[in-house]
């Protein structure tokens, strides 16, 4: 998160007198992060804030408008609908808790607590993997030929569902970059056929054999994804 983006959008949304009781924000590993808005109970013109706010924001940066009363539905699990969205969810709380920053008025980073158990999370997760990622990421790649692409698409997915994986074992601070080694670390099955380098070494493959590396691919993913059923 660039904290110089968040104090000018900041600075231009204030220089209107909003009835804000706090703002709000918080990084997040797999995302820009977000900035939380919240109002009075008895906002009128909420409809018109969240229109200015959408207009001032920094670009790829999530944004939550919310009443005081409705600031549980910040601990609710979200909804998994790869590859149209990334659901911040899972870790918005912790990361909110832990590592964000109250930028105006009474800080209410206690009001968003995680409240979903983390097997149903990770359920959630593979179902919208098997739903909404093969229906509108993998099988459009295949039908188009997007080989490149889809192997892109699936290597991010990994990543964001041993992100998901880990909060089985309350593991929330996590970097993206050395979260593969922290996932076999915390499920040792991974180690006797590991299937992250597999799936990278798909890359290699895409010159000579762009198709069979990208229905391995696919095949790798869907493993990956039966194998953590277990823990749901």
């Amino acid at each position: 998160m660039n904290n110089d983006e968040v104090v000018n959008f900041i600075g231009q949304l204030t220089a209107v007198p909003w009835p804000f009781l706090s703002i709000l924000s918080y990084p997040h590993p797999f995302t820009a992060g977000g900035v939380i808005l919240v109002v009075e109970d008895d906002c009128s013109d909420l409809l018109a804030l969240i229109g200015e706010a959408h207009r001032l924001l920094p670009p790829e940066m999530s944004l939550h408008c919310v009443r005081r009363r409705e600031m549980f539905q910040l601990s609710l699990p979200g909804i998994f609908a790869p590859p149209f969205v990334v659901n911040e969810r899972p870790f918005l709380p912790h990361w909110l808790q832990h590592k964000g920053r109250l930028w105006w008025g009474k800080d209410m980073r206690h009001l968003v607590q995680p409240t979903v158990e983390p097997r149903r999370m990770l359920a959630g997760h593979l179902e919208g993997c098997r739903d909404s990622l093969r229906r509108y990421g993998i099988l459009p790649a295949l039908l188009r030929q997007k080989y490149a692409n889809l192997l892109t698409l699936l290597e991010q997915e990994m990543v964001r569902v041993m992100g998901t994986a880990v909060l089985l074992h309350n593991r929330w601070d996590i970097d993206v970059t050395t979260l593969p080694s922290l996932f076999v670390h915390l499920f040792p099955e991974e180690k006797a056929n590991p299937l992250w380098p597999q799936l990278q070494a798909q890359r290699s493959r895409l010159v000579a054999e762009p198709q069979a590396a990208a229905y391995h691919a696919v095949w790798l993913f869907e493993t990956f994804i039966r194998r953590l059923e277990a823990y749901t």
